[in-house]
This record gives structure tokens, sequence and C-alpha cells, in this order.
């Protein structure tokens, strides 16, 4: 919910040192948003966006959680020993065993339940941005302009 996120950066620091930067965009325009971000912060020089790195923190790529399992591979001690003593290559098989590889399903019933409440926030997010904004035009929105705070009402 992005307004509850928003809304205590707005409180702190004032909606003029907040930046709307969406994912979205980023992918479609990526040079271009890390300039109006340099912008931003004051950064002066020419930032370059590389497109030849690797994305980082992937959705399919998350491990299952496991307490104990975390609990014997990050222990100080057997961290350093598992490395020093297990090739990668078997290690990122094991760590395979643990990927997530199917996103949940959900049902129409919570489909529609989850879209009344986003299509709530994004209403408010919206009207915060001078646009409208449901689920279902969000990401073709949000792709397709640079966005940016028009008029903020405190929840």
């Amino acid at each position: 919910m992005y307004t509850k996120q928003l809304q205590p950066y707005f409180d702190t620091f004032g909606q003029e040192r907040v930046l709307p930067i969406f994912f979205e965009r980023m992918l479609t325009t990526p040079q271009t948003e890390l300039e109006r971000i340099c912008r931003f912060i004051g950064y002066k020089d020419q930032p370059q966006w590389y497109q030849e790195l690797n994305a980082s923190n992937v959705s399919n790529q998350r491990m299952i959680k496991s307490a104990w399992r975390d609990a014997i591979v990050e222990t100080p001690g057997l961290k350093q020993l598992r490395r020093l003593l297990i090739p990668k290559s078997f290690r990122t098989w094991v760590r395979s065993l643990w990927t997530i590889k199917k996103k949940p399903d959900l049902t129409a019933e919570n489909i529609d339940r989850l879209t009344v409440i986003f299509d709530e926030d994004l209403a408010v997010l919206g009207s915060w941005l001078g646009v409208d904004l449901t689920c279902d035009n969000f990401q073709e929105t949000v792709k397709n302009s640079s966005l940016d705070w028009v008029n903020i009402t405190r929840t």
C-alpha cells in the first residue's frame, strides 16, 4: 500500500523531499529516470545506467523460509567452514532445492477483494500525482509518464 508507506516520509521530510519513482518506468527508460533521480538529489555529473548489470533480488530466486536451515547456514564458524570445504557448485545446487519454484495462486475471490483494497489506495496515490490510478491502468500509467506530486492531503 503506497500511501501508508509514503505518509511517514512526507510527515518527516515533506513531500518536496520525496521523489516518486516507479519500477515499471525504470524498466522502460532507465537512463532518463536515473538522470531524474540524480537531478533530484543534486548530483551534478552525468550519470550512466549500466544495462549489462545482472538483476538482483529477483523473486524467482528467493528462498523458502526455514529457521533451522538459516540457523545452520548462518552459524558463525560453520558458514566459513561450509564455504571452505563444500564446492560452490554443490552449494548452488542445494540452494536451488530451497528456491521458490512457483508463485502462489490466488483465488478469483481473493483477487477481487485485493483489487478493491488496492484501488482505494491507488485512488489516493493518483490524487497526489494528479492522475487516475487503478489496478487496471497502474502499470501503463506509471510506465508512460514521469509523475510528480501535485496534491497531498494528510491521511
